[in-house]
């Protein structure tokens, strides 16, 4: 019977070639089209789930509003992010990313030709990042790689560009001319799916010794500022009660600094931001 279909299928395109091939053509550009509509989709909503602890992992925010309009501000000041984890034990571990906007030069002073000007993609982070996210590591131990400054882990991609094919671990970038960055680790390249992205990760007390991004952690006050601030909860039903405990910290007398969270303060799963 199956061949019997196959030669009526195939006496009637030879007849009516044009049409069959219309037909055929319209079908495959209709599967191509709904298989591809499909996939992006599954893509945007895969982002950052592939994170092991992805369901307990939480970004602070705040809703600003000014006169009648609101706007939601995802980055805190420096110390936020501490004090948060001093002031509810629900809060397991926290870490901070700072981007660097202000632009940093970097360059392999034995290859003339391997020097760039970063921003957007070298971020500033605590030495725990590498334990917090699953970020996949080549070389490198996550709990110790930026736990000193003038350190920096770069992705797979970020050590071609500027060693070639050589291994990079132990070896030297010049960061504005002035400071040695010692490569203590290598990262593969960030997964298209991740709301994190970056060629290089340097320790955050790094900053410190940069005179134009010094400022950012002098900043003792507790309030939105520059830095994607996460926190690793217990439990991820706990949010509520964790983000009224961040908007109660101005009532704590044992912070030396003044407490000036402004607006309502939010925490955003990991898991939602392209969702």
């Amino acid at each position: 019977m199956l061949i019997h279909y196959w030669r009526m299928a195939l006496r009637n395109f030879r007849r009516h070639r044009l049409y069959s091939l219309i037909n055929v053509g319209c079908l495959a550009i209709g599967i191509a089209t709904s298989l591809t509509i499909l996939l992006y989709v599954l893509h945007e909503h895969s982002y950052d789930q592939w994170h092991a602890r992805s369901p307990r992992i939480f970004q602070v925010g705040t809703w600003e509003s000014y006169g009648s309009w609101e706007y939601m501000q995802p980055v805190m000041s420096y110390p936020v992010g501490p004090a948060a984890q001093a002031a509810d034990a629900d809060v397991e571990a926290t870490v901070r990313t700072f981007q660097a906007f202000l632009g940093a030069d970097l360059k392999n002073p034995n290859l003339p030709d391997a020097r760039f000007r970063e921003s957007s993609r070298f971020l500033f982070a605590d030495s725990n990042f590498f334990t917090f996210f699953s970020f996949r590591l080549l070389k490198g131990q996550g709990d110790r790689m930026l736990d000193r400054p003038f350190t920096v882990v770069l992705t797979k991609t970020a050590a071609k560009k500027y060693f070639g094919n050589a291994d990079p671990i132990g070896k030297v970038l010049v960061l504005n001319e002035k400071y040695p960055m010692e490569v203590t680790g290598v990262a593969d390249d960030v997964p298209s799916n991740s709301s994190i992205v970056f060629d290089m990760i340097a320790s955050l007390s790094t900053m410190s010794a940069l005179e134009n991004y010094r400022p950012y952690l002098q900043d003792q006050q507790l309030h939105s500022g520059s830095f994607s601030t996460w926190l690793l909860l217990r439990k991820p039903g706990d949010t509520l009660r964790v983000a009224k405990a961040l908007s109660r910290l101005s009532l704590f007398a044992k912070h030396d600094f003044p407490c000036r969270l402004g607006g309502r303060i939010r925490l955003h799963s990991i898991e939602s931001h392209r969702n």
